[in-house]
């Protein structure tokens, strides 16, 4: 609905988006720099916020990353995800500040996602204050697995994930409470989870990931299978809890 691209220094504030059907994201900021987006509340059939930078060969070529973005203070009902990274980030997505948002009634809460000949990078995330409520599937999801594209990649050039903090997210009513995937050849890297409250039905899903830390997680699940780790180097965890 909202679609700034190769745009620097905008404010977009106290407005209200109402769409519905396929492909009716909300607001896409597409390769641009400065972006203050506070105040808003969004109902849409699709993503939410999506940050973008670019598809494939096509982003690699322009090469101008979505950076130095501050989104707070917004609210989010129904859609797919609430907050979404991707998956067209070919031209990298970096310095992203995400606080103090209301998600409910979506599929995902907080979401990054990529595939296998995207390229590109995301850096620098942080994401804290968040609640959420009553979502289809995951609450917390950074999957590099992405199944869906409208252009699919001609190469298996893997993006890069790395230095993501996610802090300060609480709230129930979750199919997956936290889902971290990265590529076999591609681990995702130094990833921060702290001061997490989730009811859900499975509890954790991680896969090939290096330099996780798990700190006051306290995840009450539904179901008999409680945590999937596989392929992940050098974890911590502090103050973990499942119940």
């Amino acid at each position: 609905m909202i679609h700034p691209v190769y745009c620097e220094n905008i404010c977009i504030r106290n407005v209200v988006v109402h769409s519905k059907g396929h492909n009716t994201d909300g607001l896409n900021p597409d390769s641009c720099k400065n972006v203050l987006i506070e105040s808003c509340s969004f109902n849409t059939g699709d993503d939410c916020i999506a940050i973008n930078s670019g598809m494939n060969e096509d982003g690699w070529r322009v090469n101008k990353p979505c950076e130095n973005i501050v989104i707070r203070n917004c609210s989010m009902y129904g859609g797919h995800g609430g907050v979404v990274i991707g998956s067209a980030m070919s031209g990298g997505v970096r310095n992203v500040y995400i606080t103090n948002c209301q998600i409910q009634n979506a599929h995902q809460g907080i979401r990054l996602k990529s595939m296998r000949g995207r390229g590109g990078y995301v850096e620098n995330i942080w994401v804290e204050n968040i609640q959420f409520n009553s979502l289809q599937r995951q609450a917390i999801q950074v999957n590099m697995f992405y199944e869906y594209s409208t252009v699919m990649p001609k190469s298996n050039t893997p993006p890069v994930f790395k230095k993501i903090n996610l802090i300060n997210i609480k709230g129930d009513g979750a199919e997956v409470g936290i889902e971290i995937i990265g590529l076999p050849e591609q681990l995702l890297e130094d990833i921060h989870l702290a001061n997490i409250s989730i009811k859900a039905k499975q509890a954790i899903i991680c896969k090939n990931v290096k330099n996780i830390t798990f700190s006051n997680i306290n995840i009450e699940k539904s179901s008999e299978e409680n945590v999937l780790f596989k392929t992940v180097k050098d974890m911590e965890l502090n103050n973990f809890k499942l119940h």
